[in-house]
């Protein structure tokens, strides 16, 4: 509502704006026109009045549109992105396919179009065509042929020509998209690339591909700027030509009687003032077609339905239990009949090849997917009962991929638990040795790039496991490759750290390395999406089955004595 009144009052001064600017240029020509006849002093007051009013109301109501129509404008923006993340936070960030993550990198930049709304499409609209009911009565009522030309030339500049140049933008503005997404493609491309492209020595395959695309994109906003140019160009020659044909046709109205000759400047530069509010109607077509656009893609984008959600909360004082559970995506079935069961102080390992379906249990568990058959439940309540983020809440989780924002290494860490006292942060950021202690500090203050494309996969996955040590009162530690991309002595200190830091919880540990494994309760075997064996490792190498021999295979290869210190014990 409150957005609504800011556009009604801005568009309202909008229209004062075009009025006062008529009106200053009308009082100004018909003083002057006045002051030629050399009449009394007198005479000239109210003309004077006149000019000073409308110059002051014209600033004024100016500043007015201006404050009120970017108001309106700044407040859709913020509506328009909260609706946006509510409508996509239900989806939750493992919901997405590819496609859809690629789509929603434009969504910032579609919802920057769409904030034009009131300053480029509504105000304008609005503006001109109350401009135009207004200027054509007055008009009509000196001299219904100045009328008419002023219709013809307000039909040119708000219909004929805006209509022709949408036609032919439409399709320059579809090749400049082209090109832009070519680019940006090859952009990403090149970030994850250039680096084995360099020690091969073939960078300059990539740089004469990158220039060849930033090419592209000139070429193509040439041609549409070219495009919107020659459209402003003969916006401006309509307006110019109106004007004319209302002087003529005014000119006649004074030699036929029906317009006092001193009046004939005044009504043709008042007439030339309202050319003003059609001007921008070529703007109009442009950001009306950039928005419908726009609107497409957030239509694509959020056209995946979200999971169905509840409204329970979810606790962790008896168990978790998988039942029976299955999950298929995309026509392939990735986990297929899993049971099991974690309770308070249990530890359960997931092991298996790459692609068995390990971490998709972890999403299942989270709430992101749910069970194509089968359940999933808390303490009984199954995720599809539980409201979007409860499991979240119970959970200290180190993912396999670890998201990293434009923010300090501080903020970063405080994404897990933002309210974290200060000792429990520097805690937390000691632990995760990200204080320099073996070398390499990252200072709580740096600033990184959003993405964290500067970090090793060494430091990230400290920040993420800072995270975890941040979070170390919830219930159940999901832990997805925790030591990935650390050396032997680092992920030893640091798996011994996180393993202390258990207490009584219960820890679902998903994993391709097999050593260190002794102390688990229970070790799920995963091939293909199912679970193959199951037991504790002595119970699994009795059994001298897959484990065993992946156990085996793994030792040939891991330096004997450095497999006890790469490890969660």
């Amino acid at each position: 509502m409150k957005i609504q009144v800011k556009g009604i009052c801005g568009i309202v001064l909008g229209f004062l704006t075009v009025v006062m600017g008529a009106g200053l240029l009308a009082s100004a020509a018909y003083l002057i026109s006045l002051s030629a006849l050399m009449p009394n002093i007198g005479a000239l007051t109210l003309p004077i009045v006149a000019v000073r009013f409308f110059g002051i109301g014209r600033a004024v109501c100016r500043y007015g549109e201006r404050y009120l129509t970017h108001a309106a404008t700044f407040s859709l923006l913020a509506r328009l992105r909260t609706d946006l993340y509510n409508a996509l936070e239900p989806l939750a960030p493992m919901a997405f396919g590819q496609a859809k993550q690629d789509l929603a990198r434009t969504l910032v930049f579609d919802v920057d179009v769409l904030q034009e709304w009131y300053l480029r499409v509504l105000t304008p609209s609005v503006v001109a065509a109350v401009t135009y009911g207004i200027g054509a009565l007055v008009l009509a009522w000196i001299a219904p042929s100045m009328a008419l030309v002023y219709t013809v030339g307000a039909f040119l500049m708000c219909v004929v020509i805006p209509q022709i140049a949408r036609t032919r933008e439409s399709v320059l503005l579809a090749q400049k998209e082209e090109a832009e997404t070519k680019l940006s493609a090859s952009l990403d491309e090149l970030v994850r690339g250039l680096a084995d492209a360099k020690a091969g020595g073939a960078e300059s395959f990539f740089v004469r591909g990158e220039r060849a695309h930033i090419e592209a994109v000139r070429k193509a906003e040439a041609r549409l700027f070219a495009r919107q140019a020659f459209t402003e160009g003969a916006s401006e020659t309509a307006a110019h030509l109106t004007v004319a044909a209302v002087l003529v046709c005014g000119v006649l109205a004074a030699e036929d009687g029906a317009l006092a000759a001193i009046w004939l400047a005044a009504v043709t530069l008042g007439a030339s003032a309202c050319m003003e509010a059609f001007l921008p109607m070529t703007g109009v077509r442009r950001f009306t077609l950039a928005s419908a656009r726009a609107k497409a893609h957030l239509t694509t984008a959020l056209d995946e339905k979200p999971l169905t959600r509840g409204d329970r909360e979810a606790t962790f004082v008896r168990e978790i239990r998988f039942d029976g559970v299955s999950y298929e995506a995309d026509g392939r079935r990735i986990v297929e009949d899993v049971s099991f069961v974690l309770t308070p102080g249990k530890k359960i390992a997931v092991v298996g090849a790459s692609g068995s379906g390990k971490t998709t249990l972890t999403r299942l568990l989270l709430g992101y997917h749910h069970p194509t058959s089968g359940s999933v439940t808390f303490d009984g309540i199954e995720t599809t009962a539980l409201r979007s983020g409860a499991a979240e809440k119970l959970i200290s989780p180190i993912p396999q991929r670890i998201d990293v924002f434009g923010a300090t290494i501080e903020d970063n860490i405080r994404l897990a638990e933002p309210t974290a006292s200060t000792d429990k942060l520097m805690r937390a950021y000691t632990l995760a040795e990200l204080d320099g202690a073996a070398g390499g500090a990252l200072s709580l203050g740096r600033m990184l790039v959003a993405g964290g494309h500067e970090l090793s996969g060494g430091e990230r996955q400290r920040i993420a496991i800072a995270r975890c040590l941040l979070t170390d009162k919830r219930a159940l530690a999901v832990w997805d490759e925790p030591l990935t991309g650390l050396d032997a002595d680092m992920a030893g200190r640091i798996g011994a750290r996180l393993t202390e830091t258990l207490g009584a919880r219960a820890l679902l540990l998903v994993t391709h390395r097999l050593t260190g494994l002794k102390d688990f309760d229970e070790i799920l075997v995963m091939d293909s999406g199912r679970i193959i064996e199951r037991g504790t490792e002595e119970e699994l190498l009795v059994r001298r089955g897959r484990y065993a021999k992946m156990k085996h295979a793994q030792e040939d290869w891991i330096d004997a004595d450095d497999q006890s210190e790469y490890v969660i014990r």
